[in-house]
Formats: C-alpha cells, structure tokens, sequence
C-alpha cells in the first residue's frame, strides 16, 4: 500500500451473517486499535470496511470496538 491509495477491507460478513441474529452483531469482525494505527501510518486517502460496526460505537465497553471507539 503506498500513501494516497484507498485501503478497501472485506469480509463478506453480511453475505455470509445477514439474518443469523443476535451473532449478526456480536461476531461481526473487528478493526483492532494496533491494525487501524498500523493502516493509518501507510498514509491512505480513504478506509473502507463490509461489516457492521454500530454495535461498537453504541457500547463502548464491547470487547469487539473498532479503533474510534477506543479513544
């Protein structure tokens, strides 16, 4: 990845999830506070990522935040 590239993450998490509750929000992946700095520091001009992350945001004391969360 070089600075300036777009970094796209995919899982096909709701390809593979969609429908199955409560795991649908429970399991969903993660983007750790160590991966997201890691990814940061390459410099790109856009992240994006195919899982549900709200879970995260709206319960901060999840074990499965995503790094903006853990700020």
């Amino acid at each position: 990845m070089k600075p300036g590239d777009i970094a796209l993450l995919r899982t096909d998490w709701t390809d593979k999830m969609y429908g199955r509750w409560p795991d649908y929000f429970t399991q969903s992946p993660y983007f750790p506070p160590e991966s997201a700095e890691w990814l940061v520091a390459r410099g790109p001009k856009n992240i994006g990522f195919d899982f549900f992350e709200n879970t995260a945001r709206d319960c901060p004391t999840s074990p499965r935040r995503i790094s903006r969360c853990t700020a």
